[in-house]
């Protein structure tokens, strides 16, 4: 492909397209662009993209799916990959969930899918793929070492060793890996490489106790009369100094003498 970059700016064609905070434009099939339009402001719990249809003929930009995750297109531009995502609730904090992923003509998008055929949704959750994290981890660290050969400016990498393969011939878990990557491109001393992700199995939470204190205030001091730790992990009634309102008996801790805070500010 060659570029004529001379008068360029004379052949830019404004498309007739709403404004809108779209992050990202694919093409599809001739004349035909599709466009995901994110939220305005992403704050990491945000719902999912909007994807639009533009096409070149008409001239028209039409919505065909809403609350999407990831989405892409066959490269002959006749299918597409997406994932539909569940309607999030805001009560919770948590990040965009996982949802139902489906493949489809890109002419069936948008449409109401026959009664009694397939309507694309894949069925991942009988899913099993068996692999070698060993071999993944080897694999992970050459592509490293050549993703930072290919495309950092320097080919010296400012004078960092990045061989570290004794260490990733010893590996026990995927956290191990990060930490090797982090240490192995931190001597690179350059912005922008981030180290993250990665499988690791879930592990549960355990809360941490609860401290209070009985106090009093005597000529601008806070003496701690006796500090009060609640057993009662879950949420629940609060506890009062004396322990009343516990589902659980509390442990009282004596204070040391002579322990005392001003409350002036300074």
């Amino acid at each position: 492909m060659k570029i004529d970059f001379e008068n360029i700016n004379q052949r830019i064609l404004a498309l007739p397209i709403p404004a809108r905070n779209y992050d990202s434009l694919l093409a599809g099939k001739t004349h035909v662009m599709y466009l995901l339009e994110g939220p305005i402001v992403n704050d990491g719990n945000s719902s999912g993209r909007i994807v639009h249809k533009f096409d070149m003929c008409t001239r028209k930009t039409d919505k065909l799916l809403d609350n999407i995750g990831g989405f892409v297109i066959s490269s002959n531009g006749e299918k597409v990959l997406y994932e539909q995502l569940p309607p999030r609730n805001p009560l919770t904090g948590d990040g965009p969930p996982h949802g139902t992923w489906a493949a489809k003509p890109v002419d069936a998008l948008g449409k109401p899918g026959e009664p009694g055929k397939p309507d694309g949704t894949l069925q991942l959750d009988s899913m099993k793929v068996y692999v070698d994290p060993r071999a993944e981890w080897q694999q992970m660290y050459r592509e490293v070492g050549r993703i930072e050969r290919d495309f950092f400016y320097d080919p010296n990498l400012h004078g960092a060793n990045l061989k570290a393969q004794p260490f990733v011939d010893n590996l026990m878990s995927r956290a191990d890996l990060n930490y090797i990557f982090a240490d192995m491109l931190g001597e690179i001393t350059a912005q922008h490489i981030y180290i993250f992700g990665g499988d690791r199995p879930e592990v549960k939470q355990v809360n941490v106790g609860l401290l209070g204190a009985d106090y009093m205030i005597d000529h601008d001091l806070l003496p701690l009369c006796e500090s009060v730790l609640r057993r009662e992990l879950e949420p629940g009634p609060s506890c009062a100094a004396d322990g009343t309102g516990c589902e659980r008996p509390s442990r009282r801790v004596p204070a040391g003498r002579g322990r005392a805070r001003s409350t002036r500010r300074r």
